[in-house]
């Protein structure tokens, strides 16, 4: 009995490490296929978050930054590159959004590496 036990939670756990749960279909592609390429690369420290805004009245899709002195990346709804509202050397981002911090609204997390190390 406990060998089928271990069998089934065996299964369970590969089938979530293994298959990512889906992103809602409202997420832009370039952006869900942003987030693919997360799921598919080494397990970064922190892992990574991606958040949806309301910036400047349209939606941004928020990348943490995976370490140390790294660019945070705001992204909008075609992958074009905002700003890096955080991070580097002097953890306030590259300066070309000063106020995203203090005016985004809506945070939404729409998705985080749930993998961790073995």
């Amino acid at each position: 009995m406990r060998f089928l036990l271990f069998l089934f939670l065996s299964a369970s756990i590969s089938t979530n490490t293994c298959n990512p749960k889906p992103l809602p279909s409202s997420i832009p592609e370039c952006i869900q296929l942003k987030i693919k390429a997360l799921q598919k690369a080494d397990l970064e420290n922190p892992p990574g978050l991606v958040y949806s805004f309301t910036y400047n009245g349209k939606v941004a899709y928020f990348f943490n930054a995976p370490c140390c002195d790294q660019f945070s990346s705001l992204y909008d709804a075609d992958c074009t590159l905002i700003c890096h509202p955080e991070g580097g050397i002097t953890g306030k981002g590259d300066g070309n959004c000063d106020d995203f911090l203090s005016t985004s609204t809506d945070k939404k997390l729409i998705w985080q590496d749930t993998r961790t190390s073995n």
